[in-house]
């Protein structure tokens, strides 16, 4: 039985919104303290890219289980 990827996860929607609401009003805001919509920007990427990773890891292990099942019998 496969493993059920995340594919939706809130708080990540939630960021990317935020993202692109905080672009519309100052795409160059700056708020100290080395919080900027870039510095967001890219933090949201790199959860996204984990998200990806992760995904991607449930899938390899899927498929192992499922060989070492088919190698066995």
């Amino acid at each position: 039985m496969a493993r059920r990827k995340l594919g939706r996860v809130l708080d990540l929607e939630k960021g990317r919104k935020r993202v692109a609401g905080v672009k519309s009003i100052d795409p160059t805001l700056d708020l100290g303290n080395d919080i900027t919509v870039e510095n967001y920007e890219k933090q949201v990427e790199k959860m996204e890219e984990n998200l990806a990773a992760y995904n991607t890891a449930l899938s390899t292990v899927d498929m192992e289980i499922h060989l070492t099942f088919l190698l066995k019998d």
